[in-house]
C-alpha cells in the first residue's frame, strides 16, 4: 500500500490506524481495552499517532486541539486516561506558558491568603480573660485593634500594652491563629485575708444561685442549684455529733451566679448601641467578675430601649 506524505499507518490489534502529526500534541496512556475508543476516535475523524501497545493498555497521541474531544469520548465510554507529556515543536513553549500560569495562580493565591489572613474575623478571651474582656477590649481599642480590621501590631507589645492598661492584670499573652484573635489573661490574687472565726452564720448579701460551696466551719443550709436571696443563712454555726447540736463558728465561700437587669434608652439601634447598652450596664453594676450580658431590644413610647441583663459572679464569707 502507498503511503501518502506526512500520513503515518499504524496497527492496532489487526485495526489500521490513520495518525496525523501536529505541531503540539500530547501523549496519553489509556488503561484497559482501547479498540472501542480507537474505533470512537476514528469515527469521529480525530487524528492520532504513535499507537503502542501495552500490558494494561495502550499509549497514544492526539493533537493538542483535539484534547477536549479525547477527554469527552474516554469519560464518557469510562475510560481511565491520564495525560503523560507534551510533544511536537511547540511544546516547550506550552510548557513554559502553562508554567507562567501556574507561578500566577500560585502567586494570587499567596497574596489572597496572606490578605485575609491579615484580617481578625474573631477574638477569644483565655484564662481570666472573659471576666476581664471590658479592660481587654479598651486596651485593644486604644491600639485600633478590632475584629475586621488588619492585625498589624505586634503580639508581643500588645500584650505588654494590655498587662500596663490595667492592675488587675497578673500575666498576658497574645498571639495571632490564621485569623483568630487569642488573648489570655489571668487577674492578681488579692491578698488572703484572716480567717473570721466570730460569726455564728454566714449570710447572703446578693440574691442569686448558689454555684459552689466551701464549708470549712459549720453547717450548710443551702445546696448548689440552689436560689437565695439577699438575708438568706448560707452556713449555720453549728454541728451535729452524737445526736447533739453544738455550737461553733461559720466559716466557709459560697459562690453565687447573679443577675443585673439594666434599662437604657438608645438613641439608635443596631450593634453599635447595643454594645454601648451592655457597656453602660456593666458600668452601673460597677461588679468586677462579670461573666456576661445580653440585650432585648423594645420600643417604649417611640423610643428604642434596651432590657440588658448582665450575669455576675460573688464570693460570700
Amino acid at each position: 500500500m502507498r503511503r501518502k506524505r506526512g500520513v503515518r499507518f499504524g496497527i492496532y490489534h489487526g485495526s489500521i490506524l490513520r495518525v496525523k502529526r501536529g505541531k503540539l500534541y500530547a501523549e496519553y496512556f489509556v488503561g484497559g481495552d482501547a479498540k472501542p475508543l480507537v474505533r470512537a476516535l476514528q469515527s469521529k475523524n480525530i487524528p492520532f499517532y504513535d499507537c503502542k501497545i501495552q500490558k494494561d493498555g495502550v499509549i497514544l497521541s492526539i493533537d493538542v486541539k483535539d484534547g477536549k474531544k479525547f477527554f469527552a469520548i474516554s469519560r464518557n465510554m469510562c475510560y481511565n486516561v491520564k495525560r503523560i507529556r507534551y510533544k511536537g515543536i511547540l511544546s516547550p513553549i506550552f510548557y513554559a506558558a502553562e508554567k507562567i500560569g501556574l507561578i500566577i495562580g500560585f502567586a494570587v493565591f499567596t497574596a489572597l491568603a496572606f490578605f485575609f489572613d491579615g484580617i481578625v474575623s474573631e477574638i477569644d478571651y483565655l484564662g481570666d480573660g472573659a471576666g476581664l474582656k471590658r479592660e481587654i477590649d479598651a486596651a485593644l481599642a486604644a491600639e485600633n485593634v478590632k475584629t475586621g480590621a488588619f492585625f498589624t501590631a505586634d503580639a508581643g507589645d500588645l500584650a505588654k500594652k494590655i498587662y500596663s492598661s490595667s492592675e488587675k492584670f497578673a500575666f498576658v499573652t497574645v498571639r495571632k491563629s490564621g485569623r483568630r484573635l487569642i488573648v489570655e489573661a489571668y487577674r492578681k490574687k488579692e491578698a488572703a485575708k484572716p480567717l473570721n472565726t466570730l460569726k455564728d452564720a454566714v449570710v447572703s448579701d446578693e440574691s442569686g444561685t448558689v454555684v459552689y460551696i466551701n464549708c470549712m466551719s459549720g453547717t450548710p443550709r443551702v445546696s448548689v442549684g440552689d436560689k437565695v436571696v439577699k438575708g438568706d443563712v448560707l452556713v449555720g454555726g453549728e454541728y451535729e455529733k452524737d445526736g447533739k447540736t453544738y455550737k461553733t463558728y461559720a466559716l466557709a465561700e459560697i459562690e453565687l451566679e447573679c443577675e443585673y437587669r439594666y434599662l437604657y434608652e438608645s438613641a439608635g439601634e443596631g450593634e453599635y448601641y447595643e454594645a454601648r447598652a451592655k457597656a453602660a450596664a456593666i458600668v452601673s453594676l460597677g461588679k468586677e467578675n462579670v461573666l456576661s450580658a445580653t440585650a432585648e431590644k423594645t420600643e417604649e413610647d417611640g423610643k428604642t430601649v434596651y432590657n440588658v441583663t448582665v450575669t455576675y459572679s460573688v464570693i460570700i464569707t
